[in-house]
């Protein structure tokens, strides 16, 4: 820091500093603020050197101003003295000087570089503080532009996106646009090259636009034609130009039409038509603009032949409905017709015609319709009016007595312009038959029943005897017995299966029968050994009578047994214990007949006739059937139709037995003499 000596600020560096005088001084600015007095030993000229302020020597008193630097030489001694307080110098004294060590002055150059630097800088921060003033004022300028511009923006966007989704429905619009026509184009393609219609597109100048492949049948035509005036192509039509009747049509947008014979004999419908724009009917007029000519060529040939041919058919019609008329006098059916307006009571029905297996009714059957079964009558009244109420077709069952039996009609009752009709047809053998085949299915379902039980039957001793086999292993005993009882199982499942193939081989008409001389007795005595153990178990008594002479047939001896064999099956089956069982062979002049009777459990009257039916069963007393598959009586009834005889059964009742009686034809060597 530079010290004030009575307004006069003074910097003294002395000799013994250790700082670097010309270092200083080559810092000094040019224009000092304050005076600067050296007492060192550089000399005048030197300092001078060293700095761009004016050099002063003091060798005696002198004054000392700002902006100068003063040079005190060696030994002298430095006093200041204070001028504006006046008086002569011995009686102001000797001011007292200040001392300024070098680090001081350094201290003092760097304060006032650094004022220096914070005035420039604070310069520069007010300049940049008033750009910064002005950027901001632009900045905000910009952002209220782009506050501006950007709601601008968003207006657009919006505007965008409402123009875009309306260029999206508009495109989706042509796009459904663009597939219609594409689809009727395809549509007009596949039409004219799929119709058997021969058509030609003409312009105004008669020349040729579009043509359908049938043309070519009748013109020379190929793609290549096409822009060719008409007139310029052949054809196959007995006429002349087909081009100057375009031209008529054009003249006087009439159409033109003829009939005209081909080359090939067959008949063609010819038309000439104006060609018009759908535009022109679209803008309001009432016919579109003519813009040239469709020539249609129709083979009409199958046409005409069909023309004659039903002129034929009405013919023949009329010959039917005369032919009708007397098959609806004698057909099996009955035709009843009913005239009577909406609204009119059921029992006020009546019918004003009807025919019934050919005989017309008089008016007293029409109105009391005696031939209907009691309540029936009603029925087809409320029917009819019911389909004259709703106007909607009904059928009904109706049974009618014709020839003292009831028989059953299928009724169609049908609505018409007056009332209704009633056709009835006679479904009894329908209805019987159905019968039949409800009892053919019930019989199936309860063989089915029956097989599966007499399958699992044998199957369960099997696997016992298997399970008694592996257990014990080793006794031999227990091996044979359980053997025998497989053995015996497997009989009985091998003798089942091939009654069920037998069977099938019948139904199928694959059974071949190995025909040869065959002693009757002979066979019946092997049906008698396979069936012994059942007698036996049941303590039966069988009685057999056979001729002393011997007596043969043409046969199969196979066969022959097991239809024995079935039936002794049979008799021992549904026979009580200790019953009695005959057999018998009765020869005649030419058939021998086998008689096996017992007195078992016997034969309803409404079961013999369906005795030898497949799958059907007798029960006894208690509703329970014997076991078997009810195919056996049926096989036995087939093998012995395949030897020529028949096979029959009678029987007293329940309780009194049946018999069995098989006829064979004899063959001229086996008849007894």
């Amino acid at each position: 820091m530079v010290p004030n000596f009575g307004g006069l600020r003074v910097a003294v560096v002395g000799a013994g500093e250790t700082i670097s005088v010309e270092g200083v001084l080559r810092d000094l600015p040019d224009a000092l603020g304050f005076a600067l007095v050296l007492a060192s030993p550089l000399s005048p000229d030197a300092v001078q050197a060293a700095s761009r302020a004016p050099v002063i020597v003091v060798d005696d008193r002198i004054s000392i101003e700002h902006g100068r630097i003063y040079v005190v030489p060696a030994g002298r001694e430095i006093q200041c003295i204070d001028g504006q307080r006046g008086g002569d110098p011995e009686s102001r004294g000797r001011a007292e000087y200040w001392h300024a060590p070098a680090r001081e002055l350094e201290r003092d150059d760097e304060l006032r570089r650094t004022r220096e630097q914070l005035r420039v800088t604070v310069e520069q921060y007010e300049v940049a503080l008033d750009e910064l003033r002005a950027s901001n004022a632009e900045l905000r300028a910009i952002n209220d532009e782009l506050q501006y511009a950007g709601a601008e923006l968003e207006r657009s966007k919006h505007e965008l996106q409402a123009a875009n989704q309306e260029l999206t429905a508009l495109n989706q619009e042509l796009g459904a646009k663009v597939d219609e026509i594409s689809r009727a184009h395809s549509d007009l393609q596949n039409l004219m090259t799929s119709t058997e219609i021969g058509v030609v597109f003409l312009d105004r100048e008669l020349r040729i636009q579009r043509f359908t492949p049938r043309v070519r049948d009748l013109i020379h035509v190929i793609p290549s034609d096409l822009g060719r005036p008409l007139d310029h192509l052949t054809h196959r039509l007995e006429c002349g130009p087909l081009g100057e009747l375009a031209q008529v049509v054009l003249d006087t947008a009439r159409p033109i039409e003829r009939e005209l014979r081909g080359r090939d004999g067959r008949c063609y419908l010819v038309r000439w038509l104006p060609y018009r724009l759908i535009e022109g009917q679209a803008e309001g007029q009432a016919e579109g603009r003519i813009e040239g000519v469709a020539l249609t060529l129709v083979d009409v040939t199958d046409l005409r032949d069909a023309v004659a041919a039903r002129r034929r058919s009405e013919q023949a019609l009329q010959r039917v409905e005369e032919r009708l008329h007397v098959a609806l006098r004698s057909a099996p059916l009955a035709a009843l017709g009913f005239d009577a307006p909406a609204g009119t009571a059921p029992g006020a029905v009546d019918a004003t015609w009807g025919f019934l297996i050919g005989r017309e009714l008089d008016a007293e059957e029409r109105a009391a319709l005696p031939m209907l079964a009691a309540g029936h009558a009603d029925q087809l009244r409320a029917r009819v009016h019911q389909v004259i109420a709703e106007r909607t077709g009904q059928r009904a069952e109706l049974d009618l007595e014709i020839g003292g039996a009831r028989h059953t009609f299928d009724f169609r009752i049908e609505p018409t312009a007056s009332g209704a009709t009633a056709v009835g047809f006679d479904i009894t053998p329908s209805k019987a038959a159905e019968a039949v085949l409800r009892d053919a299915a019930r019989r199936k379902d309860e063989f089915l029943a029956t097989l599966s039980h007499e399958l699992r039957n044998p199957l369960m001793p099997l696997q016992v005897a298997l399970e008694a086999t592996r257990l014990l292993d080793d006794d031999p005993r227990q091996r044979a017995h359980s053997l025998s009882i497989m053995e015996r199982q497997i009989g009985m499942l091998t003798t089942l299966v091939n009654e069920l193939l037998d069977l099938s081989r019948i139904t199928q008409g694959k059974i071949v029968l190995e025909r040869a001389p065959v002693s009757l007795a002979h066979a019946l005595e092997s049906a008698v050994v396979a069936t012994r153990p059942m007698f036996e178990a049941a303590r039966h008594q069988l009685r057999i009578a056979v001729p002393d002479q011997p007596i043969e047939i043409d046969g199969d001896f196979r066969r022959l047994v097991q239809v024995f064999t079935n039936l002794l099956t049979n008799a021992a089956k549904y026979t009580p214990p200790s019953g009695h069982i005959d057999v018998a062979i009765v020869t005649g002049p030419a058939s021998v007949a086998v008689r096996v009777q017992d007195d078992g459990l016997g034969i309803t009257s409404d079961m013999l006739p369906r005795i030898f039916d497949i799958f059907v069963q007798a029960h006894d007393a208690h509703g329970r059937s014997q076991g078997g598959l009810g195919i056996g009586l049926n096989l036995v009834r087939r093998l012995v139709e395949l030897h020529g005889g028949t096979v029959t059964a009678a029987s007293a009742g329940v309780g009194h037995g049946s018999e069995f009686t098989v006829e064979l034809p004899l063959t001229a060597e086996g008849a007894p003499s």
